[in-house]
């Protein structure tokens, strides 16, 4: 028997899919209308919001510019302080470093990190999807961030091709649920950035939806020199039944330990996600340092 919780979840879930239909439809630009006059509204500011020829959401206000696959109204207030949290809680990243973005996403983290670091440092922002990775190119040019290079490959531990998922949430997408998905080039991250000539590495932040463990076994050379990390495990999908696939803290942990970081983690932090965030330090850098 369906409770009124019950009920209110599954509104809520129609609703949902019922907007998202509208995004995807010829209806999207009076979306992106009623959002501009809201978004606005809501923060007695000129915020424009509409649909290139690809398809994609621009969320142009005047401190950020968000470009996604699907609407996003977020401000650069709740990007800044959720990068922050996220991913600057072990390491505070400081002008003229170095960052390596891995599961970049849209770049709304890469907006971040590029402003933290300023002109003498760098940012590459590595995101799998094509889709996805096309809306990171157009943010790092909205915002231009000059000191970001995007690269369009999946991290994994070998060279070659894998297969990405499709998911309606482009942040859900994964290639260890790739199976019969998009094809797309894969290689180590130790090729990656030798290839672009990166050989120091101030904070390492990882992203990638449950592929974390194969992506570190690719990364023999860089865990060497990299002076923090910072990787989200998935754990707490495969506690709510989503697949063994997303358990991969242990192993993680395992091989960070094994490479001489220092490890913490937010255990009493109330998100479950946060739960499964993995901050390191490198042992052996931070002694050469002092």
């Amino acid at each position: 028997m369906y409770t009124n919780r019950d009920t209110r979840l599954l509104t809520i879930r129609i609703i949902k899919d019922r907007f998202k239909r509208l995004q995807r439809g010829r209806l999207r630009w009076l979306v992106a209308l009623v959002a501009t006059v809201q978004q606005s509204l809501k923060w007695f500011s000129p915020i424009l919001i509409y649909v290139d020829k690809d398809g994609d959401w621009y969320n142009h206000r005047r401190d950020i510019t968000l470009v996604s696959p699907e609407l996003n109204v977020s401000c650069w207030a709740t990007v800044r302080a959720a990068a922050e949290d996220y991913w600057c809680h072990g390491h505070h990243v400081l002008p003229g470093e170095t960052v390596v973005d891995v599961g970049a996403g849209i770049g709304d983290d890469a907006v971040v990190f590029s402003r933290k670091v300023g002109i003498n440092g760098r940012v590459i922002a590595i995101e799998a999807h094509p889709s996805t990775y096309r809306c990171l190119l157009k943010t790092i040019k909205a915002n231009k961030l000059n000191n970001v290079l995007a690269i369009n490959i999946a991290v994994t531990d070998k060279e070659g091709h894998i297969a990405i998922s499709e998911e309606d949430n482009f942040l859900s997408n994964s290639i260890q649920t790739g199976t019969g998905g998009r094809k797309v080039q894969s290689d180590t991250l130790d090729n990656t950035l030798q290839r672009v000539g990166v050989s120091q590495v101030d904070l390492l932040k990882m992203n990638i939806e449950g592929a974390e463990t194969a992506a570190l076994n690719g990364m023999t050379k860089i865990l060497h020199f990299a002076s923090n990390v910072v990787v989200s495990c998935h754990d707490f999908k495969a506690d709510r039944g989503e697949g063994t696939i997303f358990r991969t803290y242990e192993r993680v942990s395992e091989i960070l330990a094994d490479a001489q970081f220092q490890l913490s983690r937010r255990i009493d932090d109330p998100r479950p996600e946060v739960r499964y965030y993995i901050y390191g330090r490198n042992c052996q850098t931070l002694g050469e340092k002092l």
